[in-house]
């Protein structure tokens, strides 16, 4: 390959890099030398004639190169408009990262690749980082119906938190564009149960299970002061019990990693510091529930570890939204 040609690439490749896109080229000689820097191990192309530095590529999260490819896609077809899972990712929210491995297009066309079609022509749209996507509201609906109660939690949930009007508004708005869609009902029922202050999907999933067994509901992100560094944290879940105080975590490498990070520390240290916490807090009388993405999702773990703590469950207290059938 030429020099002139590698100057080239390297050129078109970082100034996609920069915008948070992948790179094309419309020279045929280059997305040939491109294609032979596929073979050779040092390029990827995650669509036909659109490509990354494999390094840079392998570092994304699957919601960044998900959020990559769909700002990638809306340069090479400008009437596109992106719905449903991918509009999702542009808006901030929570979403399997299953979902993820497809991108939602309005139409109607067959699947074309990763690119799904879907039927909702007259869905209100908006630009967000210069991309066309359904709005927020008909988003919300669109994932939630397509995911059921625990994942559509947590879409509910990141759309509070992060939505600029208050939760009544939000409903408003939600609901003007459910009297419209099959299954709009369900959507307001899930969005009764949202709760902005959940930080992540796995908390949102984890409360989702909780609701859906008659577990008493904790409260969220709630802070507690540490006498001996000074400093006030947050726990994921608590509920103020007769007997004692019942503290619930997530647990997962994630979660650590994202503190290290935030904190120029290593992991092993953000676990040290967290285990000492805890057991300043248990000397004082707290009970500490701590349990894993794995075990929300099994569902039985997780209620396990709440009954041991003491934590109640009502029986018949919570009524789980429940989706109808259509023809």
């Amino acid at each position: 390959m030429s020099k002139a040609n590698v100057e080239r690439i390297n050129e078109i490749l970082t100034a996609a890099r920069s915008d948070g896109r992948l790179a094309t080229c419309q020279d045929k000689n280059l997305r040939r030398a491109c294609g032979r820097l596929v073979e050779s191990g040092k390029l990827v192309m995650p669509y036909q004639g659109l490509f990354a530095e494999k390094a840079y590529w392998d570092e994304l999260e699957m919601r960044q190169q998900a959020k990559c490819m769909i700002k990638s896609l809306a340069r090479m077809h400008p009437s596109w408009v992106f719905c449903s899972h991918s509009a999702a990712v542009l808006h901030g929210l929570e979403v399997s990262t299953s979902k993820l491995k497809h991108v939602h297009v309005v139409g109607t066309r067959e699947p074309c690749g990763i690119v799904r079609f879907h039927n909702n022509r007259h869905a209100e749209t908006a630009m967000v980082d210069g991309v066309e996507v359904t709005t927020l509201e008909r988003t919300v609906c669109d994932c939630v119906r397509a995911n059921g109660f625990r994942y559509g939690l947590a879409t509910v949930d990141s759309a509070l938190r992060t939505s600029q009007v208050s939760p009544e508004e939000f409903r408003d708005r939600l609901e003007r564009v459910c009297k419209a869609i099959n299954n709009g009902q369900f959507v307001l029922d899930v969005f009764d149960y949202g709760d902005g202050r959940s930080e992540n999907g796995g908390e949102s999933y984890a409360r989702a299970v909780m609701i859906e067994n008659g577990v008493q509901l904790p409260d969220l992100q709630v802070e507690l002061y540490d006498e001996v560094d000074k400093r006030t944290y947050r726990i994921d879940y608590g509920w103020r019990l007769k007997k004692a105080y019942v503290a619930g975590e997530l647990d997962g490498a994630g979660k650590y990693k994202r503190i290290a990070k935030e904190r120029g520390m290593s992991v092993v240290d953000v676990i040290r510091v967290e285990r000492l916490r805890e057991s300043r807090c248990r000397n004082k009388g707290m009970l500490f529930a701590r349990f894993t993405f794995a075990q929300a999702v099994a569902g039985q773990p997780l209620l396990s570890i709440l009954d041991a703590c003491g934590v109640p469950r009502i029986e018949g207290a919570n009524a789980i939204p429940a989706m109808r059938e259509t023809g």
